[in-house]
């Protein structure tokens, strides 16, 4: 499985990160790369042959949830 993330920023082009291999990885990324100017972050994840398997969209407002989440089956609910 893999994940990709589309950081999308006020009044900027999005930020593509793609190939995350592992959900901490994701976590890592939304604990330690994001700047005051995001407005959301797209998280999708792809079985081995490409297909979506989930999408989640981090706003402010659940943020926190995702975040303090342990692995991805409880902030894709």
């Amino acid at each position: 499985m893999t994940y990709s993330m589309v950081i999308e920023k006020y009044q900027a082009d999005s930020k593509y990160i793609l190939g995350l291999k592992t959900w901490e990885s994701v976590l890592d990324v939304l604990k330690n790369n994001l700047d005051g100017w995001v407005l959301r972050v797209m998280i999708s994840k792809y079985s081995k042959d490409y297909r979506l398997l989930g999408e989640k969209s981090v706003t402010m407002d659940n943020f926190y949830r995702v975040v303090t989440s342990k692995s991805d089956k409880e902030a894709f609910v």
